[in-house]
């Protein structure tokens, strides 16, 4: 009923299927190398100190090194699997071809598949090799761009702290100045305390409000309560005028006369 399939068929089916399959993995290797080609160009673009034309965070992702390695690894663990079943094959064809006269190109056939898959394998395990390359150079480059990057920030550091220092050199001199202005403010005020009394009762007795009698005695005016008016008068206008001012030197804010008569100039 089923017709007896010659093994010599078989085997060559065999060896076909092997062909395809092999064949199939070269343009997978050349979009391997083109990947790996990416990587390299950008290593080789970028510099320890991220001066070059590639930025160092664009130069190599360690987690996208890490997945093509991986795939150059199964791939060659597959190529291998593969030649296992090549020799197998080539192995049981010479068992069952002993002492048989017939045509060699089976085995000639399957020594061309071993061939093939051992030039996979090599190229694959270059690949990779070079991909380990580029994950070292990567990681070195990193490490290197940390040292460069702690270095600036001594620099920085140093650099604040002369800032700093200077900084403190100004403040330690304006802290003495104004020590010394306050010293000298403090004598000031302890001068004019001690001698505002004498000069309110001296210039008093200045004027046409103190006389001396023609019994050589002391009076005093009726009207010299006009010269206690004037002076607490002048001394509320004095006070206001040093309240105005200083308002308007911290807190910018003028009084309500002020601003009518800016309104009424711009008017």
């Amino acid at each position: 009923m089923f017709e007896t399939i010659d093994p010599m068929t078989m085997l060559e089916i065999q060896i076909l299927i092997l062909d395809n399959a092999i064949s199939n993995w070269r343009p997978y290797l050349l979009d391997l190398q083109a990947e790996s080609d990416l990587h390299v160009a950008a290593i080789l673009g970028a510099t320890p100190d991220d001066s070059g034309p590639i930025r160092m965070s664009n130069a190599g992702e360690r987690q996208s090194l890490m997945v093509l390695d991986g795939k150059v690894l199964n791939s060659l663990a597959a190529v291998k699997h593969t030649k296992e079943v090549v020799s197998a094959l080539s192995a049981a064809y010479n068992s069952a071809s002993e002492g048989s006269t017939s045509s060699n190109n089976i085995n000639i056939a399957l020594s061309e598949k071993l061939s093939d898959l051992d030039i996979l394998s090599l190229k694959l395990q270059t690949m990779r090799t070079t991909i380990q390359g580029i994950s070292n150079l990567v990681s070195n480059f990193l490490d290197l761009n940390s040292g460069y990057a702690l270095q600036e920030l001594a620099r920085e550091s140093r650099r604040e702290n002369e800032e700093m220092r200077k900084l403190s050199e100004r403040m330690h001199r304006l802290a003495e100045k104004s020590t010394q202005d306050a010293a000298s403010v403090k004598v000031l005020t302890i001068l004019t305390l001690i001698y505002l009394p004498a000069t309110v009762v001296s210039n008093f007795f200045s004027t046409s409000f103190v006389g001396t009698g023609s019994n050589e005695h002391i009076f005093v005016t009726p009207d010299w309560w006009i010269f206690l008016v004037a002076a607490v008068a002048l001394t509320a206008f004095t006070l206001y005028v040093w309240w105005v001012w200083m308002n308007i030197q911290v807190h910018r804010k003028y009084p309500w006369w002020w601003a009518r008569k800016l309104d009424g100039e711009l008017g």
